[in-house]
């Protein structure tokens, strides 16, 4: 999200693909739950996840910036419409053991200078000034893209960058990457897909397709629906488990988030909680639950209406495996009243999800 860093991040590892179509291969990874729990607050008198990007899994890949090329480890973000990067004058720890942008090096960088700062819920934050650089990702190069070098930043210690492709109502900076790209005529079509499967770490993830609907690992579309206000928001009718609704607010918009892990919901869930616990023992942790992740095939599956049609999440993309916590996994579902709907990655990694930016239309696809 442009405003809430999100558990899960999505880095995304670039290669060449087919002229028309730019494929991004995914890689996973993970990290432990203590860096969950250090993005906890409490709320409403319970303490309740803040999710952000650094949080219990996320994937890793490559952008590169400037002339010559300078390479960077990025977060793909469906959820957020900026991309931004650390420069070589940032001292803060962040900054250290980590790829920095060295603009000197750069013959095509230039700047206006104009102040930028993303900041999100958990108090991390980046500042920095406006540049203008060319770009690639996969083998699609723009120009002249409106990006924030980042000169300080706080809590930025896994992700040192975000790619954000989000609409361009909600960035700060200018024309979002991918808008550049359709404006440049370097993708053939408007669209892009997203395809996420569980994996172990540092194996193939899931692709990100630029330019068209992804045929290689989706299907036929089986529903679409149009965006509501920005890209990759929906309208979302109700939430039920074992059949029974468990939503207690009528339609709520929500985004399709790549760059969260976590379902979150702006409800109270501790009946989905309490149904969920009947066929897993869960333990409460500070900010959630876990339980044995070879007892995630009993979780129960949950039902997400978009539009009027029932998407299925099966119960095991809920369960979310911790390094260095043996079988163990963090229940990836929160309820968060009066927040933002997010339907993270448990929810895209059952279906294939596209989006035309211009249109604005979003198509649901399965997985082949």
């Amino acid at each position: 999200m442009a405003l809430m860093k999100v558990l899960c991040c999505l880095l995304v590892s670039l290669a060449v693909a087919e002229a028309a179509v730019h494929r991004i291969p995914i890689t996973r990874k993970h990290v432990t739950l203590a860096s969950i729990n250090r993005f906890l607050t409490a709320a409403n008198g319970d303490v309740e996840p803040v999710v952000t990007r650094d949080g219990e899994s996320f994937y890793s890949g490559n952008i590169t910036v400037g002339t010559p090329a300078q390479t960077f480890v990025t977060d793909f973000d469906t959820g957020s419409a900026d991309l931004w990067i650390m420069d070589d004058t940032c001292q803060d720890d962040d900054c250290k053991d980590t790829p920095v942008f060295h603009k000197d090096r750069s013959s095509t960088y230039k700047s206006d200078n104009v102040p930028e700062s993303i900041a999100y819920v958990d108090g991390s934050y980046t500042t920095g000034v406006r540049g203008f650089e060319s770009i690639t990702f996969g083998n699609i190069s723009v120009d002249s893209q409106p990006f924030i070098l980042a000169n300080k930043s706080h809590q930025n210690d896994v992700i040192k960058s975000i790619f954000g492709l989000g609409s361009q109502d909600i960035a700060q900076t200018g024309s979002p990457p991918f808008y550049t790209a359709v404006a440049q005529k370097a993708v053939d079509k408007p669209i892009l897909t997203v395809f996420l499967k569980k994996s172990a770490d540092n194996t193939f993830g899931g692709e990100v397709t630029l330019g068209d609907y992804d045929t290689e690992n989706c299907g036929p579309i089986y529903s679409t629906t149009n965006a509501v206000g920005s890209d990759w928001y929906v309208r979302i009718d109700g939430v039920s488990i074992n059949g029974k609704q468990v939503s207690t607010t009528g339609s709520v918009t929500g985004v399709v988030d790549t760059g969260t892990t976590y379902l979150v919901l702006p409800f109270d869930l501790s009946e989905a909680f309490e149904a969920i616990n009947e066929k897993v023992k869960l333990e409460e942790v500070k900010g959630g639950y876990t339980l044995q992740c070879t007892d995630s095939d009993k979780i129960p599956d949950l039902t997400i209406t978009i539009d009027g049609y029932n998407h299925i999440i099966n119960g095991y993309q809920l369960a979310i495996p911790v390094k260095g916590a043996e079988d163990t996994c963090v229940l990836a579902l929160a309820g968060m009243p009066f927040g933002e709907t997010l339907l993270g990655d448990t929810f895209i990694r059952d279906r294939c999800v596209s989006q035309n930016i211009q249109t604005k239309e979003i198509s649901f696809a399965h997985k082949k």
